[in-house]
């Protein structure tokens, strides 16, 4: 859960920086990010995060190999091609290569059966959105670890088969940043109606609370070590 806030806020904070930076240089960027956590499936989520990455190998790769407007065979193939390069776009190692294989398998599964529609029948929306999240936060092991003996340990750990390895080391951790914790699960999602964010008065009141935010982020970032962001590493 924290390594998924920290690579969304990480990356999400990059975007908007670079989207504020060439605003003041005259370039127009889309956003690059639009709530992913609140996806209602795995395609949902990829239609909302890292939206330049999904644009580009689709516009490049997906729609000159034929799209979907080929057979199911080919549509297969031209799908899976594109999550295997998405994975070596990320590093040329077996854990982006496995990461790739994994989503692009959960889609072709998603696309194929029409499983969210079915499951929202059968058993609701939410409990679709919440294995879409438990389904998002396996990906992101496999995209944080060094290796797949890590990544299969971890994941061990996560789902209670490890002997609970790493247990005490957690509740320390959680009990230091809690409020961060919470902070950033309740700020990655949509807790404000549109409506309210084009009034005059909380326009205001956000310009505040965000001078407020950036003087306690520069602050930290004064007593802190050197934290370049994750995806300098891409």
């Amino acid at each position: 859960i924290s390594y998924s806030l920290q690579i969304f806020y990480d990356f999400s904070g990059y975007s908007d920086m670079a989207i504020g930076l060439g605003r003041m240089f005259g370039f127009h960027f889309q956003e690059n990010f639009n709530y992913p956590y609140v996806a209602a499936s795995v395609s949902d989520f990829w239609r909302r995060w890292h939206i330049s990455l999904s644009s580009w190998f689709r516009d490049y790769v997906y729609i000159p190999l034929g799209g979907n407007r080929v057979s199911t065979i080919k549509w297969v193939r031209n799908f899976a091609l594109v999550w295997l390069l998405t994975g070596l776009w990320h590093g040329a190692n077996y854990t982006f290569i496995l990461w790739g294989v994994f989503y692009g398998s959960v889609l072709i599964v998603e696309k194929l059966t029409q499983f969210p529609k079915r499951f929202h029948r059968t058993w609701g929306k939410v409990a679709y959105r919440v294995l879409t999240l438990l389904l998002i936060m396996c990906a992101w092991v496999l995209f944080r670890a060094e290796s797949l003996a890590l990544a299969l340990q971890y994941l061990k750990s996560m789902f209670w088969w490890n002997h609970k390895v790493g247990m005490e080391e957690a509740v320390f951790w959680i009990s230091e940043f809690k409020w961060f914790l919470i902070a950033g699960i309740v700020l990655a999602f949509p807790i404000l109606p549109k409506q309210w964010k084009e009034n005059k008065g909380c326009v205001t009141f956000r310009k505040l609370c965000l001078m407020i935010f950036f003087f306690v982020s520069i602050s930290y970032l004064a007593k802190g070590s050197y934290n370049p962001f994750i995806y300098f590493n891409f």
